[in-house]
């Protein structure tokens, strides 16, 4: 992967994660999927002295975001 230098860095995608455990009496304790996106950039200042590092700030963001714990089929599901 190449990235050019600038003033900020942004990775966007689809994410999609399951937990599992090793007792396959529990199916799918935690899932999450959706897009998401992260970026940080690198903010300007106004007097900035030859060797100085500006600071940087990083913002999140996500849009179609499915959640499930603790499946329906699950014992433990059925127990709580």
């Amino acid at each position: 992967m190449v990235v050019p230098k600038g003033p900020f860095l942004r990775l966007t995608g689809f994410l999609s994660i399951q937990v599992t455990f090793a007792d396959s009496s529990i199916s799918l304790p935690f899932s999450l999927e959706g897009n998401f996106t992260f970026e940080q950039i690198t903010l300007k200042i106004l007097t900035e002295p030859v060797r100085c590092l500006r600071p940087r700030q990083c913002a999140s963001g996500a849009a179609n975001v499915k959640v499930n714990v603790l499946a329906s089929d699950s014992p433990m599901a059925r127990a709580a």
